[in-house]
């Protein structure tokens, strides 16, 4: 069997928070994002049939999801102090990628917290989102069984996958601050 040690992986300069790195993140998600924010409001504006619209669209749509994804795994970082050096700094840049992905970024980082403590105690946490036992799931409605289906499959991500449990948490805990 192959023996792996941790020295065999560059990992270490990875790990030290550097601010012109998370300013450079940050920089090359946000503006991006502004850019095709842009490019979507002067497609729509233009007088072409919807048909035409819907094929420009679709890819910017597919890259602002990608972006999407990009923003929260900053705003993640944020939330755990580790992109910039100072508290300060990922409290308030965690704050506006909060923004961007309308998700508050506080009550998030929180409840990832409590996530972290608990994570593997069942009694007390039992992940993201609910996973319900087949016995509760066989107790649902058809209709509310379709539901749990669909919001759980891994489409949901282009829709806006991150905002369901974001969502269920602030309406389960009551928090709405930034």
């Amino acid at each position: 069997m192959l023996k792996v040690n941790r020295g065999d992986f560059l990992t270490k300069p990875f790990l030290k928070r550097n601010n012109i790195r998370a300013s450079y993140q940050i920089i090359t998600t946000i503006f991006p994002i502004i850019y095709i924010w842009l490019i979507v409001y002067q497609i729509v504006n233009q007088p072409f049939s919807l048909l035409i619209k819907g094929f420009l669209l679709i890819p910017l749509i597919v890259l602002l999801t990608l972006f999407s994804s990009r923003t929260f795994s900053l705003m993640h970082d944020c939330g755990h102090n580790s992109l910039f050096t100072k508290r300060k700094l990922n409290r308030f840049f965690g704050f506006l990628l909060g923004l961007v992905n309308g998700i508050p970024q506080k009550s998030w980082s929180i409840d990832h917290a409590f996530h972290h403590r608990n994570n593997g105690n069942w009694e007390i946490y039992k992940g993201p989102i609910d996973v319900l036992s087949l016995e509760d799931y066989n107790s649902l409605t058809k209709r509310e069984q379709i539901f749990y289906k669909a919001s759980r499959n891994w489409i949901m991500l282009f829709p806006g996958g991150f905002f369901l449990p974001s969502s269920k948490t602030q309406i389960r805990t009551g928090y709405y601050y930034f």
